[in-house]
């Protein structure tokens, strides 16, 4: 099972369930308090530089990241799901593997 996660410019590491194209990223955590500990640390100083990562692999990198929508849901289990879509600028400094079948399965490249 793959390691995901989003390392905020303040260098908070936030486990991650999966990430998307455009950013969407998705967290399940057990409790109220944890979405709530995420939504704080998610400010805009943090968010000006965000990598992610794979197994311990950068898989991309964005500057000057903005919240643009948010939605939680409360599974049956009682856990809560994160959905967080995300807007900013992707930083170019070679592309894995990763990211490039992520832009094509999305139609971004042929």
């Amino acid at each position: 099972m793959s390691n995901l996660k989003m390392i905020l410019n303040d260098s908070t590491e936030v486990s991650l369930s999966e990430v998307n194209f455009p950013l969407h990223i998705v967290v399940v955590r057990d409790t109220r308090q944890e979405i709530i500990a995420l939504w704080d640390a998610l400010t805009s100083e943090a968010l000006e530089r965000v990598e992610f990562q794979e197994n311990g692999e950068t898989i991309f990198t964005f500057l000057n990241c903005a919240i643009t929508g948010e939605q939680i849901v409360v599974n049956a289990d009682g856990t809560l799901t994160g959905h967080y879509y995300l807007e900013g600028e992707r930083e170019v400094s070679g592309e894995s593997d990763y990211e490039t079948a992520a832009r094509i399965l999305h139609g971004e490249e042929e």
